[in-house]
């Protein structure tokens, strides 16, 4: 019997959910750099033959969203957000007329990692953030295991008599009153998960990805109980990350997770469950309010910065952006590497000493101004963002093994360049691939900035950065450019991704006139 799976994902998240992630469906929560739908999808898919999935009928679905869902066999479903679970599944029920089939429904909020077979309830533990989802068929089987805890259903339910069903759903009543009336019928089990992946509320979304993080490697991070563990073979390298938690200034320390433990191949900081601003860019929802108060933080932060310097522990600004950008330029042109759009000549052309230099002599690097705390890599993947707190968090601070860029003070605005390339020229799109179906790139050179988006990121940076540091915006446009340029030999393994990383640079050295 084939079974037809249905995602329901078609009422928004609730106002705390949206605070911290923007106003979007539940499925399409970012976790850990994808949406939820990725998970969900695979999970229903090793057992359904087609897949439905649920949104909200007002919900502006992105380009790269309506061709990853196509590609993975999603038939897509708008409704009404405000009605309930069961009009919802009455609407996606008039698609499938063949009765013979099985279904099995998912909540746009859960994840699931175990099978559960047919006519069959999942449930677990109830969090403290919820008071609802019992039935007088999960009283009964708290009952029979003699248990102690309240339990209660964890979005999922797979049902093989699907007319059954369909009667079922025209008595009055919500889909755990459903549910009974079903099981007069046709007999239920309910099962309880070892497991419960719950994303509908804050608390449980904070839960699940500490949970979730666990299993698995990031980089060269692990999450345990104690917190994050980052681990690195280069001594050198984790040892200049270590002495800059170690070193912060006492007015800085708010603006970092607690370091707990080190040893010489690792440390460990407090685990940040919160988003990082990479998944807000690419993946998120955020109201020009909601990016607004990330600016004023991000204002507050530099401002904080520049009132600690020592010169005998600084990072030089001129060997960030002259002799790293040629170190690493001359790895790239070495490597020959081969573009569909792009010739040899193009790439010697494009990354020329010449365009180089003149990219360096529109910053004053000799400006004793911008002088202060510096992180080094402010890139959004490494800033995490609390907006109910309108609290901000930074790691990974630059560790270099080289021992020419060693130390915590140095300019922030190469800082601030690094903010650039995220919220304006577009790194972090290229990184998750969101890129995809919004610019047709070509050797017409079509601009590809994030500022002709929706959101305009330049009138915000240029508004709540640069005029309140007194930055001169052709500065940070050039070191970003030189960003771009220092970034190409590290995808060497994504020619994707260095093609569009080119792309930019040509806008950007257009844009200064070079």
């Amino acid at each position: 019997m084939e079974s037809i799976g249905i995602i329901l994902s078609g009422a928004y998240c609730n106002s705390e959910v949206s605070e911290q992630y923007g106003e979007m469906p539940p499925s399409f929560l970012p976790i850990f750099g994808e949406r939820l739908y990725r998970r969900q999808v695979k999970y229903m898919k090793d057992f359904c033959t087609k897949v439905y999935l649920t949104i909200p009928s007002n919900y502006p679905l992105a380009d790269f969203d309506d061709a990853e869902l196509k590609s993975m066999g999603v038939t897509i479903l708008r409704c009404d957000p405000v009605i309930s679970i069961n009009e919802a599944l009455i609407l996606v029920l008039t698609l499938i007329s063949n009765d013979t089939y099985s279904i099995a429904v998912l909540y746009g909020d859960t994840v699931l990692r175990e099978n559960i077979p047919k006519n069959s309830v999942a449930v677990s533990k109830m969090p403290e953030a919820y008071t609802w989802g019992r039935n007088n068929g999960i009283i009964k089987f708290e009952f029979l295991k003699k248990l102690n805890a309240e339990m209660m259903m964890a979005g999922f339910f797979h049902l093989s008599n699907l007319s059954v069903f369909k009667n079922a759903l025209k008595t009055d009543g919500d889909i755990l009153k459903t549910l009974d009336v079903y099981d007069d019928s046709e007999s239920l089990q309910y099962i309880e998960l070892n497991t419960w992946e719950d994303f509908g509320h804050l608390g449980t979304i904070q839960k699940s990805k500490s949970e979730v993080a666990e299993s698995r490697y990031f980089n060269s991070v692990r999450v345990t109980q104690s917190g994050a563990v980052k681990y690195s073979r280069d001594n050198k390298k984790l040892h200049a990350e270590l002495s800059w938690y170690q070193n912060l200034p006492i007015e800085m320390i708010k603006y970092t997770p607690k370091l707990i433990t080190s040893s010489h191949n690792f440390y460990t900081t407090e685990y940040i469950s919160s988003p990082t601003v990479h998944e807000l860019i690419t993946y998120g929802n955020f109201r020009e309010n909601q990016w607004a108060r990330l600016f004023e933080k991000l204002l507050k932060y530099f401002l904080d910065s520049r009132k600690f310097y020592d010169p005998s522990n600084t990072i030089e600004l001129e060997y960030l952006i002259n002799e790293k950008t040629r170190e690493r330029n001359q790895l790239f042109i070495s490597s020959k590497p081969k573009f569909r759009d792009f010739s040899y000549k193009d790439l010697l052309d494009i990354t020329s000493e010449k365009n180089i230099t003149s990219l360096i002599c529109k910053i004053d690097t000799k400006n004793e101004k911008y002088l202060g705390f510096f992180h080094g890599d402010m890139c959004a993947s490494n800033i995490f963002w609390d907006g109910t707190l309108c609290s901000m968090k930074v790691i990974d601070p630059r560790g270099d093994s080289t021992s020419k860029t060693s130390g915590i003070y140095g300019d922030i605005r190469y800082d601030i360049a690094k903010l650039y390339q995220s919220f304006i020229l577009g790194y972090d799109h290229v990184l998750a691939g969101t890129f995809k179906n919004k610019t047709n790139f070509g050797k017409s050179h079509h601009s590809y900035l994030i500022a002709d988006q929706i959101m305009n990121f330049s009138f915000l940076f240029e508004k709540n950065l640069l005029k309140p540091l007194e930055i001169e915006t052709e500065e940070i446009e050039a070191i970003a450019t030189l960003l771009m340029i220092s970034l190409l030999p590290l995808h060497k393994d994504r020619v994707d991704r260095q093609s569009e990383f080119l792309f930019i640079i040509i806008e950007m050295l257009r844009k200064l006139n070079i």
